[in-house]
């Protein structure tokens, strides 16, 4: 991904990444957590299905890794009930803080799309891992990236023999080789005009030209889960 500071982004962009925060166990990070209330956070559900040591460390505030922010530990983890990992299908989960997350200018919630988006369209994608298609070092600051929606259609006939892991609840997107999510992305947004339409769910693998997976974020009711 590209490497940008926040305050870079929201001028260039229109767009903020203060909902994007870190997700820390025994101090090393994990995953991406999105703030969608001042107590809730949606994150994918293979980030915390496994936990078993409470609480987690969610660190708000900082467009930096491994400085920064604040920290608010977890009252609960959520995965999606219908989770399964062999598909990696209902890849999405909950986060509750036993804090009140406040609101500041570097700290905000997004809003989460009401309707499926389409193919064909501009969205940004932002995470902390990967800067080579092997993966690589983690990088300290944030890293965003421009990609592209597919139909579910589009990205099952790319994936070919992977295309039983495009349920109708997941949305691809697609860019150049060289350029894509890894692992870290994990539960970061997908975000089309200021709201978020997508949680990072997989990749196939890391920046080859494939398409990369989310979990659709229109359908999520976090009081249901």
């Amino acid at each position: 991904m590209k490497e940008q500071q926040a305050e870079l982004l929201v001028d260039l962009m229109q767009i903020s990444d203060n909902f994007l925060i870190k997700h820390h166990f025994e101090y090393q990070h994990f995953c991406g957590v999105v703030i969608i209330s001042d107590r809730w956070l949606i994150t994918a559900a293979h980030c915390i299905v496994n936990v078993r040591l409470l609480p987690v460390n969610v660190v708000v505030g900082s467009h930096l890794l491994n400085s920064g922010g604040i920290v608010h530990q977890s009252s609960r983890l959520v995965p999606h009930p219908e989770y399964n990992a062999t598909w990696i299908s209902n890849d999405v989960g909950a986060v509750e803080t036993a804090t009140t997350i406040v609101f500041t200018t570097y700290v905000q919630r997004i809003e989460m799309a009401s309707e499926p988006t389409s193919g064909g369209v501009n969205a940004i994608v932002s995470g902390w891992r990967g800067t080579t298609v092997d993966g690589g070092p983690a990088p300290d600051n944030l890293q965003w990236l421009r990609t592209t929606t597919l139909t579910n259609s589009d990205c099952r006939e790319r994936l070919g023999e992977s295309a039983g892991f495009v349920f109708d609840h997941k949305i691809c997107t697609l860019t150049r080789a060289g350029e894509g999510i890894c692992q870290g992305d994990s539960g970061g947004p997908l975000v089309v005009d200021n709201k978020v339409i997508g949680i990072v769910s997989w990749n196939t693998p890391c920046a080859r030209g494939l398409p990369d997976g989310f979990d659709r974020t229109y359908r999520i009711f976090v009081n249901g889960f």
